[in-house]
């Protein structure tokens, strides 16, 4: 996975639902210790499906978010990264 791919969220059955860009890959987080993230990917999301992954950044800097507030179409939201991510092809 690189910068400029195309992903989508490969889990809960949302593979064909959600598709999004990736602008962002970072390998480890400045704060990694106190959040338990080491890798993050930040994606700015076209297609949305029913059921998104979870945000993970802190709330402070999302304002009104949470962590579970289901993202919309054009907002851009850092993720943990994982093999639940695929490159759309």
């Amino acid at each position: 996975m690189e910068i400029g791919d195309l992903v989508c969220y490969n889990a809960a059955g949302q593979k064909y639902k959600t598709l999004g860009l990736v602008l962002e890959i970072k390998e480890d987080s400045p704060r990694a210790l106190q959040y338990q993230l080491l890798q993050a990917i930040l994606i700015q999301w076209c297609v949305v499906g029913l059921l998104m992954p979870r945000r993970h950044q802190p709330v402070f800097l999302t304002g009104y978010q949470t962590m579970w507030d289901k993202p919309i179409p054009g907002e851009i939201v850092w993720h943990q990264l994982g093999n639940w991510f695929e490159v759309s092809k």
